[in-house]
């Protein structure tokens, strides 16, 4: 085993302990979610464990996060799209 694959058991470890202790400790916690908007409301008709509301969470963040970043990438180096959009041209 190389030294890379120790760190990332090491890692691993480190990060998964925790988050499997937080899940069994936090289980019977629930939590009640609504969203009113002034203009529409909603409620979860039952209370969620506050666990899975927190791995949602991490998930939403993750997939937003993989989503955001090659968009982000393409827009600051410049889209490759061929269109002007003035940006070169010298301040007045």
């Amino acid at each position: 085993m190389s030294v890379v694959r120790w760190m990332l058991l090491i890692v691993l470890l480190l990060v998964a302990i925790p988050a499997a202790l937080f899940t069994i400790q936090n289980a019977n916690w629930t939590a009640q979610l609504s969203l009113d908007l002034h203009v529409w409301a909603s409620q979860l008709k039952a209370p969620m464990p506050v666990p899975h509301l927190m791995w949602m969470s991490f998930g939403v963040g993750l997939l937003s996060g993989m989503v955001a970043l090659p968009v982000l990438k393409m827009v600051l180096a410049g889209g490759g799209n061929g269109l002007n959009d003035g940006y070169d041209s010298p301040t007045l």
